[in-house]
């Protein structure tokens, strides 16, 4: 399902994922999935689901900053032991930054994990045309007869 430019600005600044891939035909997902990492707890939670893909959003577990780099691809790891593809949308307390963490995997291929960083205050452009090549690639598995 296509959105426009001028829709999907809103609902990322607004910080509303789960209505965004609602609005892009997106099952709804709410499970919770609780992270633990040098006795520092990561709460992800589910949002959307299609084809056995899975979007996460992970909040910020200390304070109001981002998980470092590091952190990032150690919660990553965790996740992958459960879900072989997923986004997740790193988020801190004050909703004024998002990093969008893709890994994709191919049979024969090596992971792909790629990160965009949104700030706020910017035109969310980028993060509008990785989107959208993702969901375009999601919508023609689905179609395809054979899913990866």
């Amino acid at each position: 399902m296509a959105i426009s430019k001028a829709e999907f600005s809103t609902y990322i600044r607004a910080f509303q994922f789960r209505e965004l891939f609602n609005e892009m035909g997106w099952n709804n997902d709410r499970a919770k999935l609780p992270i633990m990492l040098d006795e520092v707890a990561y709460s992800l939670t589910a949002i959307a689901e299609k084809s056995g893909f899975r979007i996460f959003i992970c909040e910020s577990a200390s304070g109001n900053k981002l998980p470092d780099a590091a952190t990032r691809k150690k919660i990553e790891g965790k996740v992958t032991k459960l879900f072989q593809e997923h986004l997740i949308i790193f988020i801190d307390a004050h909703k004024r930054e998002q990093v969008w963490q893709l890994a994709v995997r191919k049979a024969g291929s090596p992971t792909k994990i790629s990160e965009t960083r949104y700030p706020i205050s910017q035109d969310p452009e980028l993060l509008y045309q990785r989107a959208s090549g993702l969901f375009f690639t999601l919508d023609e598995e689905e179609k395809s007869p054979s899913l990866m």
